[in-house]
């Protein structure tokens, strides 16, 4: 059974998984374009990223990579060694980290958000430059250079929109490190039909985005649902891909490269160490 589907969300019956259970044929996973998700190249964590909790793209070969409750962000080098720490110094659930120009953003799950210097060699205090988003639990956090904007999806918000066929958010202009007028965005999945009837409806609660400048798509990940949800540049849904639970534990990071190579990271859990997969980009045949 192919798991790519037009959008509908997630709907769970008991049947269809004694179903799946049942069945001599293995399930096969399919792919966004250019990409082969049962191909990844693989980078173990160290033990001090088990609980990793978002990643993005610094410069060369190394990025950021964010520790879910130490308040640690990790400068890491693609199949290296040697990582630099910065220890901001600041206490929470932190699940997400972005790079904008010369400044280094983290988001808290309770929808603050903090910057630093991006900088190695400065120590310093994060600065709380959103105090709190509206009451809910946030995951996802996007900063795009070009437009100055910084995007937050909300995993699980108290309007209960994420029970719904709704993913709320809201996106903020960028000046240096300071965020300005806040507004509300979101991805509508309501016009998509349910898939069979009677079926649980379950929401889709994001866990991280990231944005594709070779196809000027969003990609949204969620580590409660398994999956892969790819929105055009006005946020409009329109591809889910499942994941393969034998490559992907805990997925809770997403981020590109500049040769679009995609990346997806792993939390651990008590039998396994955090991890890194790299999905090289691959162009479609005849395409410049």
């Amino acid at each position: 059974m192919v798991m790519k589907r037009s959008i509908a969300f997630f709907w769970v019956a008991v049947g269809t998984i004694v179903m799946w259970a049942c069945t001599s044929n293995p399930q096969t996973y399919s792919s966004p374009d250019g990409y082969n998700l049962s191909a990844p190249e693989k980078m173990i964590m160290k033990e001090s990223l088990l609980e990793i909790s978002g990643i993005t793209w610094h410069k060369d070969d190394t990025f950021l990579a964010l520790n879910d409750e130490e308040g640690k962000i990790f400068f890491i080098h693609w199949m290296g060694t040697d990582n630099t720490i910065i220890n901001f110094k600041q206490e929470g659930d932190f699940e997400d980290v972005t790079k904008y120009k010369q400044w280094i953003f983290t988001l808290r799950s309770d929808g603050s958000i903090y910057s630093l210097p991006d900088s190695t060699t400065i120590p310093t205090k994060a600065r709380k430059v959103v105090k709190e988003l509206p009451k809910g639990n946030y995951e996802s956090l996007y900063a795009d250079e070009e437009e100055g904007k910084l995007y937050v999806l909300c995993k699980k918000c108290k309007d209960k929109k994420s029970e719904e066929a709704v993913i709320s958010g809201y996106v903020m202009e960028l000046s240096g490190d300071n965020v300005l007028n806040r507004s509300p965005v979101e991805i509508d999945l309501s016009s998509f039909a349910q898939e069979k009837p009677g079926e649980e409806k379950k929401g889709f609660f994001p866990s991280a985005m990231t944005f594709n400048r070779s196809t000027n798509e969003w990609y949204i990940i969620s580590s409660v649902n398994l999956a892969l949800l790819v929105a055009d540049k006005n946020l409009k849904a329109k591809e889910l891909y499942d994941l393969n639970p034998d490559f992907f534990n805990q997925p809770e990071g997403i981020m590109f490269d500049r040769e679009n190579n995609l990346y997806i990271s792993n939390e651990g859990d008590e039998l396994q160490n955090g991890n890194v997969l790299k999905f090289a980009f691959r162009k479609k045949t005849g395409q410049l």
